[in-house]
């Protein structure tokens, strides 16, 4: 109202300063990021347990800087208020933190290790690239508990960078289990990235998923396993049950 009110007829509005007049509060940081600025931050997640002092450290490093700087100016960073979740037991713990250089590291004291880390678990910072590289015990939880969408698809995209029987197994489970159709695709991709009869198998469970996103995101993994006699015929039956979803894959 206050941004409509002072500049309507004006030539070159400024909404920052019209934010800065109601909250009190400076933001031409954000606007400066956000509104002048281009590209989004691209962030890699690690974490580590220590246990003398018990502690978990967390390193969060920004590999797209918001300027790439030259001779006359340096490298500047995207400026970062998130949230970071920890699962301790059955409870989620958040706490803010802010990025605002290339690496940030975090020292959490810690009665005990956490089951998983989660950044930005309500994805309240939408336009961000996050790679995981975390313990996989950590990731597996991560897939089955995180409270937000984003942070499972993240997990199961993190997951196919560590095959093994143990993750096949937790992915073709968490396929049957989602409640969401877009992390029921990632996960299909992650199983196909994977490959071997295990996540073959695990994917044509999953064609008896119920929604039809979730389906088509199952056959477009099958794709993946061309000359597999298995996936022809169940593919074949699929279309004989004029499942439209096989039908335009």
């Amino acid at each position: 109202r206050d941004y409509l009110t002072v500049y309507w007829y004006s030539a070159s509005p400024c909404s920052a300063r019209s934010v800065e007049r109601v909250t009190g509060v400076n933001r031409d940081w954000w606007f400066d990021q956000w509104i002048h600025g281009a590209g989004y931050p691209a962030l890699t997640v690690e974490a580590a347990w220590q246990d003398a002092p018990a502690q978990l450290v967390v390193t969060i490093t920004q590999t797209e800087p918001l300027e790439r700087g030259d001779k006359a100016r340096p490298r500047r960073w995207f400026r970062l208020p998130l949230r970071l979740a920890l699962l301790q037991g059955k409870n989620w713990h958040e706490q803010s933190i802010e990025l605002t250089g290339e690496v940030t590291r975090l020292l959490l004291p810690l009665p005990r290790r956490p089951k998983a880390v989660v950044l930005d678990p309500h994805h309240a910072c939408p336009p961000k690239a996050v790679t995981l590289k975390l313990p996989q015990d950590m990731l597996l939880a991560q897939l089955r508990r995180a409270p937000g969408a984003v942070a499972r698809i993240e997990a199961a995209r993190a997951l196919q960078e560590q095959p093994g029987n143990q993750v096949v197994q937790a992915l073709g489970r968490q396929l049957q289990r989602e409640a969401f159709w877009g992390v029921q695709r990632q996960i299909a991709k992650a199983l196909a990235e994977i490959g071997g009869e295990a996540a073959r198998d695990a994917l044509l469970r999953g064609l008896r998923l119920k929604h039809p996103k979730a389906r088509r995101g199952v056959v477009e993994a099958l794709g993946s396993f061309r000359g597999d006699i298995r996936v022809a015929r169940a593919l074949v039956r699929l279309l004989r049950d004029g499942d439209r979803v096989a039908q335009f894959s």
